[in-house]
């Protein structure tokens, strides 16, 4: 039976055709991690939301896109190959739609810039707070300032200078 390339028109695999089966089996090399990104991109998933639905913690997820962990746990390779195969497809599509309807109408969306700044941010904040939650204080209160600078930079450009923008 062929395999399901990226140019397929479901767009349910990212899987070269040259790959024998299984697909991944428990190392992120560049090849694997471009396939397994590319994956959760064409799903439409954040790295909180896969590792939601994977079991998998979302830093772990991030890690090995980014290529700072080059290997999974033994129990996560047939649960991965599934995901790349394509056999979750259709229950992560039925997810990512009612996250949509969920969702405020495109154009009252934030840009994307904007969300992947404050997605960065919160993966930040989350990695500190877990081991060291005196850094994730210090580092909300860093983001605070620069946030209140700005506004004060904004409103003096625009001539309001005076205008009370502070946190009550």
């Amino acid at each position: 039976m062929p395999r399901k390339t990226s140019k397929s028109k479901s767009n349910s695999a990212i899987i070269p055709p040259n790959m024998e089966q299984p697909l991944f089996q428990g190392r992120f090399d560049d090849q694997m991690r471009e396939i397994f990104r590319a994956k959760r991109l064409a799903v439409g998933f954040s790295l909180q939301q896969l590792g939601e639905f994977l079991k998998i913690h979302w830093s772990t997820i991030r890690k090995w896109e980014a290529g700072v962990t080059c290997s999974c746990h033994p129990r996560h390779i047939k649960r991965i190959n599934r995901f790349l195969a394509g056999e979750f497809d259709e229950q992560m599509h039925t997810m990512s739609r009612q996250d949509i309807f969920a969702k405020p109408p495109a154009s009252r969306r934030i840009p994307l810039a904007v969300d992947q700044c404050l997605e960065r941010a919160s993966q930040t904040y989350q990695l500190c707070q877990a081991d060291y939650p005196e850094l994730g204080a210090a580092f909300l209160e860093a983001i605070d300032q620069v946030i209140q600078d700005t506004i004060r930079e904004f409103l003096e450009r625009l001539g309001n200078p005076d205008r009370d923008f502070e946190k009550k």
